[in-house]
């Protein structure tokens, strides 16, 4: 395995980050404009933070942590000797986006799949950890900023 250096990992970090921020606004316009009842954990999460300053923990490092290590990482790996490493992949971050439990699922499993494309172009969990917490912070900052 070869070592890659570190402008390449913040290469791929600032390039993941930005195609979820321009993506993300795009699904965010596309939402807003369906006449469909906004349901979404993000609310309930910032909530809780408001509530406990500590709760901010778990959203915006516990949790990144934890699923990238499950979709990006334990899912694929495991599975990769059944079924092709893409389609695993694709399996799941369509389980990612699933569990988020929100109906406009395909935010989700766009974010994951940029999430994976990082860990697959370094190798190195760190590399989409980064960019989700990143991601959850700019949401965080924006709902309460915004609404």
């Amino acid at each position: 395995m070869k070592n890659i250096n570190s402008k390449y990992k913040m290469y791929i970090v600032l390039k993941g980050f930005a195609s979820i921020l321009f993506l993300g606004s795009i699904l965010a316009i596309i939402k807003g404009s369906l006449p469909i009842e906004p349901i979404s954990n993000t609310s309930e999460v910032s909530e809780g933070i408001e509530r406990n300053y500590f709760r901010m923990l778990t959203p915006l490092l516990i949790i990144p942590i934890v699923e990238e290590w499950i979709f990006r990482k334990f899912i694929p790996d495991t599975f990769q000797d059944i079924v092709d490493r893409k389609k695993i992949v694709v399996f799941s971050n369509l389980l990612f986006a699933f569990l988020h439990f929100d109906w406009f699922f395909i935010s989700y499993f766009i974010n994951g799949l940029i999430y994976s494309w990082a860990y697959e172009k370094t190798n190195n969990l760190m590399i989409p950890i980064i960019i989700h917490s990143m991601w959850n912070t700019f949401v965080y900052l924006t709902l309460e900023t915004f609404l």
